[in-house]
Formats: structure tokens, sequence, C-alpha cells
């Protein structure tokens, strides 16, 4: 599982780092999120959860930190 969730992780801030869009690229890498989760298995995430923690959050896009990320999706993660 936490191979699957680093991943997750490590391309959903890729997405949201590297869109050149500012409305639409959160919603874009929630869903490739959840279709990573999904394929792996897992029903994806609830992301009121993540939500919740919008501070961290941000400070994992902000900081491109694939650690804290994986950690909020784990927390996140419907199984």
């Amino acid at each position: 599982m936490e191979e699957v969730l680093n991943k997750i992780a490590n391309v959903h801030l890729e997405l949201l780092f590297i869109h050149p869009y500012r409305e639409g690229n959160g919603r874009t890498a929630r869903l490739v999120a959840t279709l990573m989760a999904l394929q792996a298995g897992y029903e994806g995430f609830d992301w009121s959860l993540v939500d919740k923690r919008v501070d961290e959050y941000v400070n994992a896009i902000q900081t491109l930190d694939v650690a804290l990320m994986a950690t909020l999706l784990v927390a996140a993660l419907v199984r």
C-alpha cells in the first residue's frame, strides 16, 4: 500500500505543479489520484478529510512534499 500511495502522491503533486491553468487543476489532480486508487483496488479517497487538513495539503503542494501528501492520502483512503 505504501508504494502505491507514494506513487499517487507524487503524480498528484506533479499535476498540481505543472498544470498551466489556475482553475481546474485541483479537480483534475484529484480525479487522476482517484483513478489511480481505483486501479490499485481501492475505492478512492474521501477528499473532505483532506480538505479538513488544508494547511498541510497546501504545504505539501508548495514544498512538493511527497511524504506529507502520502500521509494525507492514506488518511483519506476509502478501503
